[in-house]
């Protein structure tokens, strides 16, 4: 978010017995409220990062911050499943705005919910990587790519070993 008070709303919303004083967050919850929230969030971060098949599709995000066009791009984006992939132009044509590469290009450069909303699974046209807005850059989509064990050779446009293959 670009200041306190957005983000402070989004919170509210997601958390509605959340307190924010003085920088600092305390969630209120009941001992089944964190079973629940243990049991799906955290513990599915954790899977993926051990290399599981993990879906987010059914955490809820907020999208009240995405133009319509954007909420369809983000819509489409959750349904490439763990391993898949899709161009920028699949998903623009898929979100029925075939000429629309590049927008999907910008909602997924701002996507807020990264691996929830798997922006790292859409690729540039040919095969080639693309861009990636969060820490670490191309070399951590490569990454995460690889840790869903997504094939590409070396100089053909696939992903390659990191740092290597083609970026287009």
């Amino acid at each position: 978010y670009k200041s306190r008070a957005p983000a402070e709303m989004a919170l509210r919303r997601l958390l509605p017995d959340i307190s924010l004083e003085n920088g600092s967050v305390c969630v209120t919850m009941t001992n089944n409220q964190v079973g629940n929230y243990e049991s799906t969030l955290p513990s599915r971060l954790k899977r993926f990062a051990e290399g599981d098949d993990v879906d987010f599709r059914d955490i809820q995000i907020v999208t009240d911050h995405l133009t319509p066009f954007g909420y369809r791009v983000v819509l489409a984006c959750r349904r490439v499943a763990w391993g898949q992939t899709r161009t920028y132009g699949a998903l623009a044509s898929e979100c029925g705005s075939p000429k629309a590469a590049r927008a999907v290009g910008q909602v997924m450069a701002s996507n807020r919910f990264p691996l929830v909303v798997p922006c790292h699974r859409i690729l540039a046209a040919g095969g080639g990587v693309g861009g990636f807005s969060a820490p670490g850059g191309v070399r951590l989509k490569r990454r995460l790519l690889e840790m869903e064990r997504v094939p590409g050779k070396p100089g053909e446009g696939g992903l390659g070993p990191l740092g290597e293959g083609v970026l287009r």
